[in-house]
């Protein structure tokens, strides 16, 4: 066991309580990717490397209950006492960053219960940041300095009447901002309007700019120059909310907006990349979008990953171009992983088959199979430098483990350490 956590974060000189993982991810099968479920039938297993990628520290995503640790060797979660914990994935241990001896780690006297009711979870410029509901209502981030277990608040983000409630999606961090996509729940007339927002908060001074609100977008990544955003378009475009209101005093904009787009969707989305104030855009390209089974995957770094009318691209946000990785109207899925693309090819499951090749270019490779020779049947979630954290099938569904990311391309998906059987029961 480590004497002391990544980043300055000090562990009782006795009496620390390895902790099991609690976690469970309640996700149904259905989500795991299509990639990591279906028969791979004579794959070769590929020439592996020893040779890891560190995680990249932009683009990180804000999401579920796990993050790798700045340093790359490890991750940090939120176990299902609220309890922050740090997971050695080498030494297969877990360990709550609390200072009190002794502690048992299951109310508020545990210096690791930051926040009460976290559900987002992202380490990004040597910080954790958290995303929580406070007071019903109110979406708030806040910031974990590591050393001292400080808790600072970044931005309050709260409706403007109180029968309305913000709920997080998912965020990502990049380049000194955090990039929040929220749902507003808005009561009207007995009923509930759930409304897209798009939110960009300086973590600096903890300003916010609303880029999207009403209308669907998938938020791609951001880089310094460029922040790329797939937008839906409409056979005609809605009213603005000025037009609208000058028409129904008395109405709900959002409401309108949600019976009108679902009425008007062209099936079309544009892939915009715009300016960093968001005043400008340029089209990349435009057709009908293909959605991986995993977007925390779809960012390393700054590149993107993207897929238009069955053509798979990777884009590049420092330079603003993109490049094309496979063009294939068999493709199901795609993510990216330890510096590689993965992505899958098949008319069906049963003909699918899965290949990685090197984000910065190279020979394409496929994947290998399992000791049975069926299904690859891990799907990572987040990555530390040499250890992935994921959903793997099992006699029970889904389950979360930790696996080698040797082990991972090697096929040798036996290997997976579940996280209820980690050391210290």
């Amino acid at each position: 066991m480590p004497e002391a956590l990544p980043n300055g974060v000090k562990l009782p000189q006795k009496g620390v309580e390895i902790m099991k993982c609690q976690l469970r991810t309640k996700v149904g099968a259905g989500l795991l990717s299509l990639a990591l479920l279906i028969p791979l039938n004579g794959c070769q297993q590929a020439e592996q490397t020893t040779q890891h990628a560190v995680p990249p520290s932009e683009n990180i995503g804000l999401q579920s209950s796990w993050t790798s640790s700045a340093d790359g060797k490890g991750f940090y979660f939120y176990d299902k006492y609220t309890v922050l914990s740090y997971c050695d994935p080498a030494a297969q241990t877990q360990v709550p960053v609390c200072e009190n001896i002794d502690c048992k780690h299951r109310d508020n006297s545990c210096t690791a219960r930051l926040v009460d009711t976290p559900s987002l979870l992202a380490s990004y410029g040597g910080d954790l940041y958290v995303a929580s509901t406070e007071e019903k209502n109110h979406a708030v981030l806040w910031k974990i300095d590591l050393e001292s277990l400080q808790l600072t608040q970044v931005c309050d983000l709260a409706p403007e009447l109180r029968r309305d409630t913000y709920y997080f999606s998912e965020g990502i961090m990049a380049h000194g901002y955090a990039y929040l996509n929220l749902t507003r729940q808005l009561a009207w007339q007995g009923n509930t309007v759930d409304a897209p927002v798009l939110v960009q908060v300086n973590l600096e001074d903890g300003t916010t700019q609303t880029l999207f609100d009403g209308v669907p977008f998938l938020f791609l990544g951001a880089g310094e120059d460029r922040v790329l955003v797939a937008v839906d378009t409409y056979d005609v475009p809605p009213l603005s909310q000025e037009e609208y209101l000058q028409q129904e005093p008395n109405g709900n904009y959002y409401a309108y907006l949600n019976t009108y787009l679902s009425q008007h969707d062209s099936g079309i989305s544009e892939i915009r990349a715009y300016t960093p104030d968001m005043t400008d855009y340029q089209l990349v390209t435009q057709g009908t979008p293909w959605y991986s089974s995993m977007p925390s995957l779809t960012r390393y770094g700054d590149t993107i990953l993207y897929a238009i009318d069955h053509v798979l691209y990777c884009y590049d946000l420092a330079s603003g171009e993109s490049r094309t990785v496979v063009e294939d109207e068999t493709l199901l899925d795609y993510f990216m992983v330890d510096g590689q693309i993965v992505y899958t090819l098949g008319k069906s499951t049963s003909s699918a088959r899965t290949y990685y090749t090197p984000l910065v270019g190279g020979s394409v490779h496929e994947m290998a199979l399992d000791e049975k020779g069926r299904s690859i049947s891990f799907q990572p979630q987040r990555e530390s430098q040499d250890y992935l954290y994921g959903l793997y099938t099992s006699p029970y569904g889904p389950q979360d483990g930790l696996l080698s990311k040797e082990d991972y391309f090697a096929g040798r998906h036996e290997n997976v350490v579940p996280c209820s059987e980690t050391e210290g029961n």
